[in-house]
């Protein structure tokens, strides 16, 4: 198993164990969006969440969310 396969595991089992223990079914878990500078047409660099950014690379994904539901795989949205 790669480390990227057992890391997702490790997630799986934490996101599992903290969703059940509350008494939730699933998790959304949003990037964030992208704000620009005040009157200004530019934007910093964007940071997803970092709830996010630990399933997968997040850069550039703002808008983006992951659905963890603990009994079936997570999905990108």
């Amino acid at each position: 198993m790669s480390a990227y396969a057992q890391h997702i595991d490790v997630l799986q089992q934490r996101w599992g164990d903290a969703l059940s223990g509350n008494g939730f079914d699933a998790a959304l878990i949003g990037a964030g969006a992208r704000q620009n500078y005040f009157l200004d047409d530019q934007a910093p660099v964007f940071r997803a969440n970092p709830h996010l950014a630990q399933w997968l690379e997040a850069a550039g994904s703002y808008h983006a969310c992951i659905m963890y539901p603990p009994d079936r795989p997570p999905r990108w949205y």
